[in-house]
């Protein structure tokens, strides 16, 4: 990581709590590092239907639905928290169904606790999906209980989506939802207070309405990707960059190395250019989530 470091003119990291983490675990130096958070597109969350008929024909409109989006590959993301929530939830609101999008190596895990609590009524294992955007609207509720995360895309694409969250108070994720107000915050490690924040939502409708539409709101106004592509120009744009980037080039010319290479900084212009142009949909699957 220091070598990375030493090689750059600066570093990007998509929240604050990853550039502090670099600071204290990595050595970075703390003026290298640059915080230009995540982006979503917007309207491709915001613009979807709901169509819970088309994904759950098996469930009428009785029966609440809790999304969380995740890989399964290690604990990290927090779901065995989110079945032991599930217990207390199911108790009071029997007709609630947990809805898991992802897969990986804990998955078998997984399923054996939902089994061993007799859940296997409440619980759903999707495994991947590509159609991420089209399953968020039929959520009542999206979780993530994470006990790490950077800034996570599927908070994200989730309040784009219009859904009340419920999420760990870790990492970036105190970035994007201010609880109470957008969201709900929960201390990691804690089902007894995940299933609180549920049961908080489900059953207070102006509550989950409001939540929805401020996080939509908190989505457009600031995680788009408009304002990450002017981030990113203003930069390169930076005088220190730009100098930084002709002294590279001047190195590299009286040792003989790197004739051909452009300026990087200008460069990084050009690209910005076409990549706002060809933008990109976020990814839609869930195996990097």
């Amino acid at each position: 990581m220091r070598r990375i470091q030493n090689l750059s003119h600066f570093v990007l990291a998509n929240s604050e709590a990853v550039r502090q983490f670099l600071v204290k675990e990595d050595g970075f130096q703390p003026g290298k590092i640059k915080v230009i958070r995540n982006a979503v597109d917007f309207e491709r969350f915001a613009s979807v239907p709901r169509d819970r008929a088309k994904f759950f024909p098996a469930l009428g409109p009785g029966h609440k639905l809790i999304g969380m989006v995740a890989n399964m590959n290690l604990p990290v993301k927090g779901h065995s928290y989110l079945i032991e929530a599930a217990r207390a939830v199911c108790r009071i609101l029997p007709g609630t169904r947990f809805v898991l999008i992802g897969d990986g190596r804990q998955r078998p895990k997984l399923e054996q606790q939902v089994r061993e609590l007799g859940l296997e009524q409440n619980f759903l294992f999707l495994g991947y999906h590509k159609d991420v955007p089209e399953l968020l609207p039929c959520f009542d509720v999206s979780v993530l209980p994470s006990t790490a995360e950077g800034l996570p895309n599927v908070v994200l694409e989730a309040m784009a989506a219009g859904i009340p969250v419920v999420a760990t108070a870790v990492g970036g994720t105190v970035e994007i939802l201010e609880d109470g107000v957008c969201g709900l915050l929960v201390p990691p490690r804690d089902p007894e207070a995940l299933a609180k924040a549920i049961l908080r939502i489900l059953q207070e409708p102006s509550l989950a309405e409001q939540l929805a539409r401020a996080g939509q709101e908190r989505v457009r106004a600031y995680f788009n990707f408009d304002r990450l592509l002017l981030e990113l120009k203003e930069l390169y744009e930076e005088p220190r960059h730009r100098e930084s980037a002709k002294q590279l080039r001047r190195r590299a010319k009286e040792t003989g190395s790197w004739e051909s290479r452009p300026d990087p900084a200008a460069v990084g212009l050009d690209m910005l250019e076409i990549e706002s142009a060809k933008t990109c949909l976020p990814s839609e699957g869930v195996k990097d989530r």
